[in-house]
């Protein structure tokens, strides 16, 4: 991100000198120029069609969920011992990996920062099966997964947000995904999905798991690696 003008910093964040915490203080619009950038850097290694993007809120809570049904990927209730939101006492982000991985091998989808995602929010999801919802055209972007500053309902799986994208925060963040750009699938029993990192499984965002309703709705596109 060196030479970015405007109102754009090349070192973000409220916490400098820690390395290998996640990063925030970027806007929606800040991660659009570091993934162009990226992307342009590792044109001469990525595979054809392939690129790094934001995730939907649809493949972020499947990635998040790993195959879980329950509120947190680790179970029903969540303790100062599984994420670090707003009762685990730091009072700002902590290093990645510094809590148990999902099911999956992701680390810190609960908790630590909100991750952004590509959608625009919708508060309304209705109730008709669809498949990896975009949301709406225009107004503020979905941010998921919780953080330090956060109660830690608000890191369940399900839990769902909004955050104008020219705003900064120092508990937003973000997690790319890598995938093939464009694709689109039918899931069915007859596809083969190629699944990279994670393994196959029957997923459905918005089937009515305890009290969690307030999720984003469809069967998304499994073909995701985020890291």
């Amino acid at each position: 991100m060196k030479g970015v003008t405007g109102d754009r910093n090349a070192t973000p964040s409220n916490w400098h000198g820690y390395f290998h915490r996640p990063v925030e203080m970027v806007s929606w619009d800040d991660i659009q120029v570091f993934i162009e950038r990226l992307n342009d850097q590792k044109a001469d290694s990525l595979p054809e069609g392939w690129a790094y993007v934001l995730p939907t809120e649809a493949e972020w809570e499947y990635a998040c969920r790993a195959g879980t049904t329950t509120p947190y990927s680790w179970g029903v209730a969540i303790t100062n011992g599984d994420a670090n939101y707003q009762d685990s006492g730091y009072a700002e982000p902590v290093d990645v990996g510094q809590y148990d991985a999902n099911p999956w091998g992701f680390f810190d989808m609960h908790g630590n920062v909100f991750e952004r995602v590509r959608d625009y929010y919708v508060a309304d999801l209705g109730s008709a099966a669809v498949t990896d919802p975009k949301g709406a055209n225009s107004g503020s972007r979905a941010i998921k997964g919780g953080s330090w500053y956060r109660t830690g309902d608000r890191s369940r799986s399900a839990y769902r947000s909004a955050n104008s994208p020219d705003l900064r925060s120092d508990n937003v963040g973000f997690r790319l995904a890598y995938k093939k750009i464009p694709h689109v699938v039918e899931l069915n029993s007859t596809v083969d999905l190629e699944m990279i990192w994670v393994e196959p499984g029957t997923f459905t965002m918005g089937q009515e798991w305890g009290s969690d309703r307030d999720r984003a709705r469809g069967h998304p596109d499994p073909r995701i690696l985020l890291g």
